[in-house]
């Protein structure tokens, strides 16, 4: 089959696995990139001075118009040249925000399928576009892997939204060398991978000063947001995103790898409480239903629903290495027999979808 992939192809990114696996399930595949820095940069530049101007003489047009991403880099217009030249089965669009409604009408009088696909909370505002908001109701299918969000999808107009879960990359994701360089380098006792939030730099203090003579290591951007973070002593922060091996890396390295959710997005599992267990880690996690379905609680991975309880479970884990190693053993293999990798992941819901020859 032929498909036409729409999406920000970072490197290093959930985007770029996903493409990755279709291509080892044998997709024939065109990429359409939106992801350009520099077209980025410019598109933010451009749409910050028009809402300055616009909301004062226009506020109506700000709020449908503006109140998302501008394409400045043609993204439409390369999509529908693609169309133009080639004949795809389907169309696979990644929180395609600045794809607008008419490029989707364009490529359904192809009879090509549309499927979208986004790891966010797209029902939240903040990552909604005015063209996703019209666009929506175009989709044949619509993946999320949000499971609250397919009934609120269904209501903003797609009526074919399925659940999918979160899955890690086989060609990323996987158990690096355990040493003392690697360990110096990236990892350390108690590890976080991820963004700045409130209420986990909460979290972060209460171990901060309920263990003080452990140490935490913090990877991640927007943590100079976290207040009085450079006054705890045995909490250092690398303020650096880690993607690829070095993500791999610290995650084998560190003995306990903290796993919150992201509260913005209304997170019951997020792409990290898969990734940890697949590289080998120690998965100590907030307590969701989602999460203790995925992984046996105290056998494959562990959970915690309060501050007390979180120190709790780091000091009994960082005393007891055999135990400790023995979860991070178990979760991984769980992630193995689950299938829990991105190209199990996407097959089983594309033969659902009848857009897979098996």
């Amino acid at each position: 089959m032929r498909m036409l992939y729409v999406g920000p192809m970072k490197r290093g990114s959930t985007t770029e696995q996903r493409y990755k696996a279709l291509l080892e399930l044998g997709y024939n595949i065109d990429i359409v990139n939106t992801a350009n820095d520099e077209q980025l940069f410019r598109e933010k530049l451009l749409k910050n001075r028009l809402k300055r101007y616009c909301f004062r003489h226009a506020p109506t047009f700000v709020a449908n118009y503006l109140d998302g991403p501008v394409d400045l880099s043609t993204i439409n217009t390369s999509i529908l040249e693609c169309i133009k030249k080639n004949r795809y089965h389907l169309v696979w669009l990644d929180k395609a925000l600045t794809v607008n409604n008419k490029t989707l009408l364009d490529i359904k009088k192809t009879s090509t399928k549309i499927i979208g696909y986004s790891p966010d909370d797209m029902y939240s505002r903040h990552n909604q576009s005015a063209n996703f908001l019209k666009h929506i109701k175009n989709y044949d299918h619509f993946l999320t892997t949000k499971s609250y969000g397919v009934d609120e999808l269904k209501s903003l107009g797609c009526v074919d939204t399925r659940f999918v879960g979160n899955a890690y990359d086989k060609n990323t994701h996987f158990p690096r060398e355990k040493n003392q360089e690697n360990s110096d380098r990236f990892g350390g006792d108690i590890g976080f991978i991820g963004d700045y939030e409130f209420e986990r730099f909460r979290s972060l203090k209460y171990i901060s000063k309920t263990l003080n003579e452990r140490k935490v290591r913090i990877w991640g951007p927007n943590w100079e947001k976290a207040k009085g973070i450079h006054n705890l002593d045995n909490i250092t922060c690398e303020f650096n995103r880690l993607i690829g091996s070095d993500y791999s890396t610290a995650i084998s390295n560190f003995k306990i790898n903290l796993c919150f959710l992201r509260k913005i997005n209304r997170d019951l599992q997020t792409t990290r409480t898969i990734e940890i267990p697949a590289c080998g880690g120690f998965m100590l996690a907030e307590r969701t239903e989602e999460h203790r379905d995925l992984f046996i609680e105290g056998k494959e991975a562990e959970f915690f629903s309060s501050d007390e309880e979180l120190v709790d479970k780091i000091k009994f884990y960082l005393d007891n290495d055999s135990a400790r190693l023995s979860v991070a053993k178990s979760g991984f293999n769980k992630c193995i027999r689950a299938g829990y990798d991105n190209k199990s992941r996407l097959k089983k819901i594309l033969v659902e979808l009848g857009l897979y020859d098996t």
